[in-house]
């Protein structure tokens, strides 16, 4: 199993590189030479860099990559001037692409994903049918699809196995008595008490954990609310109703909290991101920490051979609920082609190159996720971590979206408008769900309503 390392916060300075047109391609033809820009995330861009190798092997074409610590925003100004654009883009701007390929400004990648290979199958086909949807926009499709990761918690396997258990709670309320177990028995690092979880309160990582929650409670009920579309404002009973009081009554057992502290929670945790939340984990403050399968190629520079050996688990089942549910960071990164490229064809293959199955498996080599195609993942080279991601994810997949208009226009993420539910129920607020949380919530949606879902009319 691979290990991990206590390991000491490290300051890193890095140059931030924010514009194209002085670092790729912008715009501008070059013969044998293509130019990518990813976004700068957890997934690195040492499998990218290791592809356009083996690229420029097989065809003499040179791949020049770039990582944009700022894509996000830079890529919004940059498609709506239709300068400084390089030929192939990997972003996670779920709800741009959609308008930038109505306004013609997306190459249309449908050909390519239609095209059979040699065995006479097409991309198209091999794309997992939860994910298909993603990318089509008026019958074409316009963007291509990445990973699949699942969701879940990361735990420390060595500090479970020293109280007693077997395998990580595959149940919520045992979760629940996990987290009263480590408590009581006031384990230590560095003079801090090991607490139950870590978790980022900047990042909002509770809330894909309530969507884990809130979609095996009631799948059918999940679903709708994703797949909203009357215009004269939203249902009450997709905005309050017994599974999200569930999933929400779920984290608030979870937290434990009175007067802004929780019982259960690492110090600091509304104050970490993401990455300060697993950085805890890693540094043996906390028995378990809610990720993705992402987590070993976000975390590789601190981990090491030593230490305390981590494994993936779902989330637990909420009673009642008899089967597992993953829920699927789904849509994630995605690949573009800007249709001013200058090298839109040559993109094309550099594509087609990357998705296919020889490549697709060493994709998952290097980032050890599961991703949005179908490939014999019996070749791949798995880590321990890698398998236990793979062992771990084996439910019933949820996905948090849909291809319905007012999803697209980014009106249904689902995020709680009117308040933060889990800063209130930190200060220990809470008396009653539904009233507290749920209705101003839905209160609010309804206020909003006409202005959330008119780019979509």
């Amino acid at each position: 199993m691979k290990k991990a390392a206590l390991v000491l916060a490290v300051i890193m300075s890095c140059l931030c590189f924010t514009a194209c047109d002085v670092l790729g391609g912008g715009n501008k033809k070059r013969d044998g030479e293509i130019y990518v820009t990813i976004a700068e995330a957890g997934i690195g861009v040492k499998w990218l860099e290791t592809l356009a190798l083996d690229y420029e092997e097989e065809t003499g074409v040179v791949v020049n990559i770039y990582a944009d610590p700022n894509l996000d925003s830079s890529i919004v100004q940059n498609m709506s001037i239709q300068k400084n654009l390089d030929d192939l883009y990997m972003t996670w701007n779920t709800y741009d692409w959609v308008k930038w390929s109505a306004q013609g400004k997306v190459a249309e990648i449908t050909d390519i994903f239609e095209e059979e290979d040699d065995n006479g199958e097409c991309l198209e086909e091999r794309m997992l049918d939860e994910v298909r949807s993603h990318g089509i926009w008026d019958e074409k499709r316009y963007i291509a699809p990445f990973m699949y990761p699942p969701m879940g918690f990361v735990y420390n396997a060595d500090i479970l196995s020293s109280l007693g258990y077997d395998s990580f709670p595959d149940t919520w309320d045992s979760l629940i008595t996990l987290c009263g177990d480590i408590n009581k028995a006031k384990l230590t690092k560095n003079g801090k008490l090991v607490k139950p979880f870590s978790w980022g309160g900047v990042t909002r990582d509770l809330f894909p954990l309530y969507k884990s929650l809130w979609g095996m409670a009631d799948p059918d009920e999940f679903y709708a609310f994703f797949l909203q579309n009357d215009t004269l404002g939203p249902k009450r009973e997709l905005y309050v109703n017994d599974s999200m009081e569930k999933a929400l009554d779920a984290i608030m057992k979870l937290l434990d909290a009175k007067n802004g502290v929780s019982a259960n929670s690492v110090e600091g945790a509304t104050g970490m991101n993401n990455i300060d939340a697993q950085t805890a984990f890693l540094n043996g403050y906390s028995l378990f920490c809610f990720t993705g399968s992402w987590f070993e190629g976000e975390m590789s520079s601190l981990i090491t051979d030593r230490t305390f050996n981590f494994e993936f688990a779902p989330v637990p089942k909420l009673s009642g609920v008899t089967e597992t549910y993953v829920l699927r960071n789904v849509p994630g990164e995605y690949f573009m082609i800007p249709s001013a490229s200058a090298n839109v064809d040559e993109a094309k293959e550099f594509l087609k190159f990357m998705f296919r199955e020889d490549n697709l498996i060493k994709i998952h080599d290097h980032l050890q996720t599961p991703l949005a195609y179908d490939y014999d993942t019996t070749k791949v080279k798995l880590t321990d971590w890698g398998r236990s991601v793979i062992n771990g994810s084996t439910g019933t997949s949820l996905i948090a979206a849909s291809d319905a208009p007012f999803y697209r226009a980014g009106a249904l993420s689902g995020w709680f408008r009117a308040t933060d539910p889990f800063q209130t129920m930190l200060q220990g607020t809470v008396t009653n769900i539904r009233n507290d949380i749920l209705v101003p919530n839905f209160e609010r949606y309804q206020r909003d309503w006409a202005n959330l879902i008119s780019s979509a009319l």
